[in-house]
Parts: structure tokens; C-alpha cells; sequence
């Protein structure tokens, strides 16, 4: 909204707005170039209202703003919107759901969905403001893992314990962000800045670029604490349903996203750097990191028999070599779309090449942030494989802006003055002018990557842009013609390289 405009939001602007045209419509009058309409919007005691919210913080002065992104509203009570929260999560249990997303609307949702693409919409629940219920009900029904997927303005109240985080309810401390901010090293004149900000949205533009990706990962660790101390000091709840209760820890993560959907910082509680019985970091073997349950393997396994024996209705006559296979069968296991086996391109040797190179420790490139929160950061561990990725960065949106170009162009740039092409694997599942721009790097003798698994799915020189790289032969390449492709698929590509790695 621009500076002295009516605080109204955009969606009821434009109700307001339709309601007025239809109103004039029904009465047979029309808008003349000498004739208007002058509508006049109140609020009942709007400006004594407003006093009891932060709406002058927010710079909404002289009386109350009118809200609103889809210009309709559910008619929850608290009690029963805690009362869906709970049982959400307990139907996701009575199905033997083991990992649920918690999220604070539809917004959030849609990007965690993103994050965990091989979870079914069940596990994802919209707590709205009532992540403590949700966490509270997770212990109850045995759930064993939540993921708190949340935006900053919701995180700024979760880290200092808050877990009813209504606007109403509970302000951000931001003087505890500000100490949070000095622990991590930031500047006194950033330190400060965050005590005086107005906003969560107001800190994060103010850390953008400055060494923010230690302090917002901080804030992470902060929520996810307050959240598992706020699980075990329910010792109350736990008597009163000890019949239901769980022993076992619930495992608790807190993913921080832009408003963009683009993953900023994450805690893992169980994220932590193991050592071996000499001391040293790793110790880690691909049997003891598979993260899953004996049933959930046995699952898994039996959807591999079933794929390896339905592919013969499908793709009976298949020249895919025992390197190759694993990686069509488990995207045929991430889509269940058995039409990847006609669409797989492989170069020659290019999963051996991909292997040695996580072997050798090879640093991972992507377009898209999905790609590297989907892969799994203990079998990354086992080779010190690093994944990276780079279109959210702010010189990288700046000089994108600068030029005219698009954020992945810019990403791959970046990522090839660090150094990290060359030797790399680099995975292209959204943006096919990422892919170019390799492609040309490539061609210019400016990288040589060790291989460039390029599956960009969509419409506009998605096709072209793949079949580019399978018409070049200079670096080992895994790819798939079509439209079809995604980000799911490079993720499950590369867990393919890295079960076969061992």
C-alpha cells in the first residue's frame, strides 16, 4: 500500500470494490467520465480499536486497517481450531503417520510441501497459531517426528517460548533477538537496529547479507528448544494421559522460509556430527543412516520388487546397466510414473563418474533451495559432501535485477567464482536457464563439473535446455527428456549415486 492510502488490503479492495460495481449495475447506472461514485469506509471506534494492536508500529496510523489476503473468512472459534489441530494429528497417527509438518496457514503449507515432496498430504497440519497443541498432541499419539515449518514473524515469538503466537497474544521480544544477534557476532549497529525493528520482516530485511545464515539457523536452534522443553515440562498433560503417552523423545525440527517459499535456515535436533571410536568425524555407514523403521524398509523394498516386476508390462526391453537402474527404479519410486524409464538419458559411465565424485567428497550445486533441503544431510555426512545453493542470496537477486537475468543465471555465476564447479555435481530441476548457463560455462572451458544431472521440469525451454545437454560431450551428463521432471527427481537421482556410493 502506498504512503497516504486507506489501510485496506489489495483482496478487499477488490471486493469493495466488485460489491460497489454490482450495486450500480442492479440500480441500471454506469461510471460517467463527469459522474463517480464516492465510497466511504468506516470502522466503528476504529481508532480507539487500533490502540490495543501494533498497527502504529506498523506505520497504519489514525485508525484501524482492514485485513485480509482472500477476501473470505473460516468462522473458527480457538477451542475449535485446537480442537482440529488435535484431531488431525491423531487421524495422521491412526494411519501410521511417524512424521508430521506443522504449519501456520495455507502459505506455509504449500512451501513445506515443497520441502518434504516424498510425505502424503496427511502428515502436513495447519496449526495456525496453535503449535503448542500440536506439539503437545504429536507426544500423545506417538507421532515420532514434527517439522515446524514457519515464517519469521512466527519464529520471532517461538524462540522465546511463545507457543500461542496470535498477534494478539504475544509480542516479539526483539530485544532478545537483538542478543541472540551479538552472540553470533553481528555488528553493534546491526545489534541495535534489530532491538529497534518493528517487525520480524523488518529484521530479516536488515540481516539479509550479513552473515545471516548463522543467525536466522540460531533462531531455528532457539524455537526448536523452547518447543522440546515445552514437550517435556508437560508433566501434568503426560499424568493425565499416561495411558496414551509415548517414551520416546519427539523429535523436533523448525525450517525458517522466505515469503517466497525459499528455505533460509533449519535446526535438526538430531543433526549432530557423530564420531567413531577413534574419535574421528564420520563413522557413519549406509546401513545405519537409512533413517527409517524395519517396516518402513521393508516397504520400501517391497515397492522396488513391484516396480522391478511390473517395468517388463511397461519398458520390457530396457538396456538400463546395473549402475543405471537404481536411479530410473527410484524415480519411477518417487513419481510412481513408470514412463521415467522411457524418459532417462544417461551418458556413458555418467553414475559411475557421479560415485567416484561423492567419493572424492565432491561439493553438490542446485537451482532451487528443494533440492538441497530434500537431500539427507547423514548420507551427505558420510563423504563430506556440501550442497549448495545460491538463488536467495542478495547480490545474487541484485545483480539478477541488474541485469535483466534470472536469479538461477545469477546462482550458477556465483557458485562458479567460488570455485565450486569444477569437480562438482550439479542438479537442475526447475529453472532451465540455470542448465544454459552451465551449458555455456561448459562450452567457454570456464568449469568442468564431474557430472550435471539436468531434469528441469515445465514448459518454457525446459525440452530444449535438456536436450542441449545431451547433445554435448564434455561432461557426464543424467537426464531426462520431456516436460516432465522436477526437483523430487534430482533429489532422488542423487540418493541413488549416494546409496550406491556405500
Amino acid at each position: 500500500m502506498a504512503v497516504g492510502e486507506p489501510a485496506i488490503n489489495p483482496v478487499p479492495r477488490k471486493n469493495i470494490l466488485a460489491m460497489v460495481a454490482l450495486e450500480l449495475a442492479q440500480h441500471d447506472m454506469q461510471i460517467s467520465c463527469n459522474k463517480g461514485i464516492e465510497l466511504t469506509i468506516s470502522v466503528p471506534r476504529g481508532e480507539e480499536v487500533a490502540k490495543e494492536t501494533i498497527s502504529e508500529r506498523l506505520g497504519l496510523i489514525g485508525g484501524i486497517s482492514i485485513l485480509g489476503t482472500r477476501g473470505t473468512v473460516k468462522p473458527y472459534s480457538t477451542s475449535a481450531f485446537a480442537a482440529s489441530v488435535r484431531q488431525s494429528i491423531q487421524i495422521a497417527s491412526a494411519n501410521n503417520v511417524e512424521h508430521v509438518v506443522l504449519t501456520t496457514g495455507s502459505r506455509s503449507e504449500k512451501f513445506a510441501m515443497q520441502l518434504f515432496p516424498d510425505l502424503d498430504s496427511i502428515s502436513f497440519i495447519q496449526a495456525g497459531d496453535f503449535m503448542g497443541i500440536g506439539l503437545r498432541a504429536s507426544r500423545r499419539y506417538c507421532i515420532k517426528k514434527v517439522s515446524m515449518t514457519v515464517m519469521i514473524g512466527k519464529l520471532g515469538k517461538l524462540l522465546s517460548g511463545k507457543m500461542m503466537t496470535h498477534v494478539s497474544g504475544h509480542e516479539i521480544d526483539f530485544n532478545y533477538l537483538s542478543q541472540l544477534a551479538a552472540q553470533e557476532g553481528l555488528s553493534d549497529s546491526l545489534c541495535e537496529a534489530i532491538r529497534q525493528a518493528n517487525t520480524g520482516r523488518h529484521v530479516l530485511d536488515l540481516v539479509r547479507g550479513n552473515s545471516a545464515q548463522k543467525y536466522l539457523t540460531r533462531l531455528c536452534e532457539e524455537a526448536g528448544k523452547h518447543a522440546k522443553n515445552y514437550v517435556s515440562n508437560q508433566n501434568s498433560y503426560k499424568q493425565s494421559m499416561s495411558k496414551n503417552h509415548c517414551d520416546e523423545p519427539l523429535e523436533i525440527d523448525v525450517l525458517l522460509v522466505d515469503f517466497d517459499g525459499c528455505l533460509l535456515a533449519k535446526y535438526d535436533c538430531k543433526n549432530e556430527i557423530t564420531t567413531d571410536s577413534e574419535g574421528q568425524k564420520g563413522g557413519l555407514t549406509m546401513d545405519k543412516m537409512q533413517q527409517m523403521t524395519r517396516q518402513g524398509q521393508a516397504i520400501e523394498n517391497g515397492s522396488f520388487g513391484i516396480i522391478d516386476s511390473e517395468i517388463k508390462q511397461f519398458h520390457p526391453e530396457h538396456q538400463f546397466d546395473d549402475f543405471e537402474w537404481p536411479v530410473v527404479r527410484r524415480a519411477i519410486h518417487t513419481t510412481g510414473d513408470f514412463e521415467f524409464a522411457n524418459l532417462f538419458r544417461f551418458s556413458e559411465k555418467a553414475v559411475v563418474r557421479g560415485i567416484e565424485a561423492l567419493k572424492n567428497g565432491c561439493p553438490i550445486i542446485s537451482d532451487v533451495t528443494m533440492i538441497t533441503s530434500g537431500l539427507s544431510a547423514q548420507r551427505l555426512s558420510v563423504y563430506n559432501n556440501e550442497a549448495h545453493c545460491f538463488i536467495s542470496d542478495p547480490d545474487v537477486i541484485a545483480s539478477a535485477k541488474e541485469w535483466g537475468d534470472t536469479r538461477a543465471i545469477w546462482a550458477m555465476r556465483k557458485a562458479r567464482d567460488m570455485g565450486l564447479l569444477n569437480g562438482a555435481i550439479i542438479g537442475v530441476g526447475n529453472a532451465p536457464t540455470a542448465l544454459f548457463e552451465i551449458l555455456r560455462m561448459v562450452e567457454a572451458g570456464e568449469i568442468k563439473p564431474a557430472l550435471i544431472i539436468g531434469i528441469p521440469v515445465g514448459f518454457v525451454k525446459a525440452v530444449e535446455s535438456k536436450e542441449a545437454l545431451i547433445e554435448q560431450n564434455k561432461v557426464s551428463y543424467i537426464a531426462s527428456i520431456g516436460r516432465k521432471g522436477g526437483s523430487p527427481i534430482v533429489v532422488s537421482t542423487i540418493h541413488a549415486l549416494l546409496y550406491q556410493a556405500g
